[in-house]
């Protein structure tokens, strides 16, 4: 009973943590400062590393869908183009981090080039997901018409 209680005041406290460093990440004191200097965790690594492995899924992708149809081909070839400049320009921005860019290092460009990644990456997502189903079956549709005319 008591390691529950004691359980759920460290959970409290670490949300509230975690909110403020949110919080600070996201106030304007912070985003707009054009000199932090380099990135002092290793969270920059597991940064680079994730976007260098999503460019290796990425190419992996295309050359499973070289195999298939061409609707699977687009948007693997769609995905290539996202992932690759959304990764090298994340590098990018994390070298101009670390070399102590002046104003190329804000972390408002970082928060600039997410939201870019994330309308992206929903814009791919809408092709495969909508576009492409009913491109089928519109294909499935005249290829039944055609069935039918002498």
């Amino acid at each position: 009973m008591l390691a529950n209680i004691t359980l759920e005041l460290f959970l409290s406290q670490c949300n509230v943590e975690i909110m403020q460093e949110i919080l600070n990440l996201l106030s304007p004191s912070y985003l707009f400062r054009w000199n932090l200097g380099p990135f002092t965790t290793n969270l920059v690594w597991y940064f680079i590393g994730i976007l260098v492995g999503l460019m290796v899924f990425a190419y992996f992708n295309l050359k499973l869908a070289e195999k298939k149809d061409i609707f699977t081909k687009k948007v693997a070839i769609k995905f290539l183009a996202f992932a690759w400049s959304i990764s090298i320009s994340g590098i990018i921005l994390v070298l101009f981090r670390q070399v102590n860019a002046t104003y190329i290092s804000a972390p408002v460009i970082l928060l600039v080039w997410l939201g870019i990644a994330i309308v992206w990456f929903a814009h791919v997502a809408f092709y495969k997901l909508k576009t492409i189903p009913n491109r089928r079956k519109e294909l499935k549709q005249e290829a039944g018409k055609r069935n039918y005319i002498p």
